[in-house]
């Protein structure tokens, strides 16, 4: 009985080292990319969408991406990654603040 006991706890132990390692690889990339492109944002090009029919985006609104993403955006994380969408929040978890999921907001 102990030894499992022992063994669900190194096994526990394992799991928790491993998750923490793992997230911290992760972030690691996420930052190197954000420096590669906030090198980039000087020399990439930009792309410019400009709201012509207009149903519940202000006609004549121009967007502007660059290499980091929306300027401007609700999401504000200059990841290289611009999401459009109708939610501007994804529900949270319990107990947890609800986190931006789309940089633009296209209202239905």
């Amino acid at each position: 009985h102990k030894r499992k006991k022992l063994a669900k706890e190194v096994v526990a132990l394992h799991m928790k080292t491993a998750s923490k390692t793992d997230s911290s690889m992760i972030e690691e990339s996420i930052s190197k990319r954000v420096q590669k492109l906030e090198r980039m944002v000087h020399y990439a090009p930009i792309l410019q969408l400009k709201v012509v029919n207009s149903g519940n985006l202000p006609k004549g609104t121009v967007m502007k991406i660059t290499a980091q993403g929306l300027e401007g955006s609700h999401r504000n994380q200059k990841d290289g990654y611009t999401f459009f969408g109708c939610k501007k929040r994804m529900k949270g978890v319990a107990n947890t603040k609800s986190e931006v999921i789309n940089d633009c907001i296209i209202p239905t």
